[in-house]
Formats: structure tokens, sequence, C-alpha cells
């Protein structure tokens, strides 16, 4: 993804040296926007969410071996929602639903879950035992479920919308939108009167490729003449000529947009921001012409101004919503790790709760039977335990006394 990014950026680089042979020239300058608004255009890269679903079938089957394996004062109970009877206890109100659901399953024999069809076992210690060990699985992945959080790759992509067009997302005619009023709001510096630079990416890339008459039809940015005028008098005015410099764009198809995509582009706008050879220029951080001091899209074209010199901190609105996007991306990134460990945590919960509901439909007959079959290999496994007994009292159940043993000690 980064060597795509850095091709891009190096055939725009061509594109302006063959346009103009001065450096930081509209044309130079209307290249540099035309890579960061690709990454505007691009598909972010924001990770699949599978993990929700799957997580949300995990504590369904935990809910249900729960109420499966329950004792039957509990399993007994009507779980139909009743309107006239509201019971507020916490864990009523997160499941009620669910047991309900689950125990109609149970009875019409059609709950199924990993190749087993789940049968309410019948009431025994391994039972009861599987109840306990169950319920705090349950209880454990719902913690656990606490630490899953959504991706949403739609925030991401409303922050490059955002940078690309402003606060609609769209093209928008409306003044303060997309673009200002005049082109004195739109490519002045901040602090001079309702100016605002860096309003959208268009509004800007309008203000690099206006001229005093608007006669050049923004040939200077698209190296031959477009179909519509380029001056910025006003929001209309600029509505004109935007869609022609956006189609003007060079373009390799619909960039894969990741975190370090969008740093890359906002270094290399950085570094293409300031001209050190203009006199005007080593004072304030302009966009385009070369020796501009001053930005309006009108009587001034050809340039943004971002910065005046001593004019504090610069302050770019598209330029913070790409960061806030690669902010998102990094975010995403870490929290579908966070949310694979989740899932993978629950799983494993759901692998012991399974054993245990296995346990219980074997019941205890199994244990017994264990338990005889090794006295009958090994007799003698039973008898220190009897043979300490040496007097009728002492002798407690399960052992019986013997009064007619002929060997004294083992009566």
């Amino acid at each position: 993804m980064a060597s795509n990014i850095v091709v891009m950026l190096a055939i725009i680089a061509r594109l302006a040296y063959r346009a103009s042979g001065t450096a930081n020239e509209s044309v130079a300058a209307y290249h540099t926007l035309c890579a960061v608004v690709n990454i505007a255009r691009g598909e972010p890269t924001t990770p699949e969410d599978t993990e929700g679903a799957a997580i949300s079938q995990e504590i369904t089957l935990l809910t249900e071996l729960n109420i499966t394996v329950a004792d039957d004062d509990f399993y007994n109970q009507d779980f139909k929602e009743d309107p006239n009877n509201k019971i507020t206890e916490a864990n009523w109100v997160k499941h009620r639903a669910a047991w309900h659901t689950a125990k109609e399953q149970i009875a019409g024999n059609k709950l199924e879950a990993h190749g087993l069809k789940i049968t309410r076992p019948l009431n025994s210690h391994a039972r009861q035992t599987a109840a306990v060990v169950i319920n705090r699985t349950l209880e454990m992945a719902l913690e656990r479920r606490e630490d899953y959080k959504p991706l949403k790759k739609t925030e991401v992509e409303e922050a490059l919308l955002t940078a690309l067009y402003g606060p609609t997302k769209s093209l928008s005619q409306t003044a303060g939108e997309s673009f200002g009023e005049t082109g004195a709001n739109a490519c002045s510096a901040p602090g001079a009167a309702a100016a605002k630079p860096g309003m959208s990416l268009i509004s800007d890339m309008v203000c690099v490729c206006s001229s005093t008459s608007g006669s050049n039809n923004a040939d200077e940015c698209l190296g031959a003449a477009g179909a519509s005028a380029c001056v910025y008098t006003n929001q209309n005015s600029a509505h004109t000529c935007a869609a022609q410099l956006l189609d003007g764009c060079p373009t390799a198809g619909k960039t894969k947009v990741s975190a370090a995509a969008i740093q890359a582009t906002i270094g290399a706008f950085i570094t293409g921001l300031k001209d050190k050879g203009g006199s005007s220029q080593a004072k304030n951080l302009i966009l385009g012409t070369k020796n501009a001091a001053t930005c309006d899209g009108a009587a001034n074209p050809g340039c943004v101004k971002y910065k005046a010199s001593g004019g504090g901190e610069m302050t770019i609105p598209w330029l913070t919503k790409l960061q806030e996007a690669a902010d998102k991306l990094k975010t995403a990134k870490v929290q579908k790790a966070r949310n694979m460990a989740a899932l993978t945590e629950i799983r494993q919960l759901r692998s012991i709760a399974i054993q245990e509901y296995l346990k219980a439909l074997k019941g205890d007959q199994s244990q017994l039977q264990k338990i005889a079959g090794d006295q009958a290999a090994d007799p003698k496994k039973k008898e220190p335990d009897s043979n300490k007994h040496q007097s009728e009292d002492d002798c407690k159940d399960p052992c019986k006394w013997d009064e007619t043993a002929a060997e004294k000690d083992k009566r």
C-alpha cells in the first residue's frame, strides 16, 4: 500500500514539473491538492467486523446451555413476558427472552449447536455441577463481551468526505459549506473578517486555479482550457469551476486508503506548501503563486493563504479531518485485535460449557459404574478402609459389621 502511494505521488510530481518550470506555481499546487483529493475519494481499509456476530452467537449458545442444565425450580418457570407481572431483577431482564426461546426449542427438540442436539439432562449431581460451571462461563463471557467495540467504516468515510466537500460531505452551493461566500473568505489567511482557508479541498482547488477575469477556464491547472470560467467571485462561481477541477485530477483508480497512506499524503502536501525562493512566501504559508502576499481568488488569484507571518498556529479544516480519518483507521486496527481476543476467549468458555453439558447428559451413572468396575477388578481397594473398624460401634455406613466372619480383623 505504501509503495502505491509513493508511485502515485511521483506521477503527480512529474505532471506538475511538465506543466510548469517554476516550483509552487498554480499547476504544481493543483496537483499537490489532487494527491490529497485521491485519498479523500478513496476506499478506507477499515478492518472487517466479523467478531460482533460471532460473539452474539456464542453468548446465545451459552445462555441456552445455561437454562438447559438449570435446577427444576428455575427451569419450570414460565418465561413468557407478563405485562401484569413485571420482574425487574437484572438477570431476568437481560436473559428472559433468550431463556424463553431456548426452553421452547428444547421442548420442540429443535436446539442444535456444534453437531449436538441440545436436550435437558436428567437431574443428577453432574447436572448440578454443570449448572454452576456453565452459569459462571456465561457471566465471564458477558464480561468479556464488554471489550468488543464495533468497527465503523462509515466514520472514516465521513471524515474523508468532510475533508473533500466540507461539513455537508457532498458538493454544496450554500455559502460556508463547500465554498466561501467570497474568494477573500475562502482563500485569505485566517483572522481577516470571515476568512476560512482550507474549508474544503475543493474550495482550495478553486483558489489555486482561479484567474482575475475567470477567462482562463482553469487552463493554468488543467493544461488546456476547461469547460467553465474559473474565478472565485462567490460560492456559485466556485461551484461552476469545481467539477472540472475534480475531473482533471490524475488518478490510477480508487485508492485503498490506510492510515500510512494518509500520513504520506499529508507529508507531501506540507512539503510542497512553502516555496522558500519566493520573498512573500518566506513570511507566509501559501500554496500556489510563487510571490503572492495576498490571495482572494479574484483580484489576487492562483493561491490560498493558510497562515500569515506571525499569525499563530496553522489550522486547515480539511487537513484536520484527514488526520481524524488516519487516527480512526489506527484505532480500528487496534480494536480489531481486541475484538479477536475477546472472541477467542469467549469460544474457550463455550468449549468448557459444552464439556460440562456433556457430563451432565451422562449423569452420575457413569461415575458409579467406574467405581464398581474398579472394585470388581481389585476388591482389596475397599478393604483397607473397612478393616480399620475393629468394633461394631466404630463400623459405620457404608461398611457393615459381620459378627460371623472367620477372621476377626475382617469383620
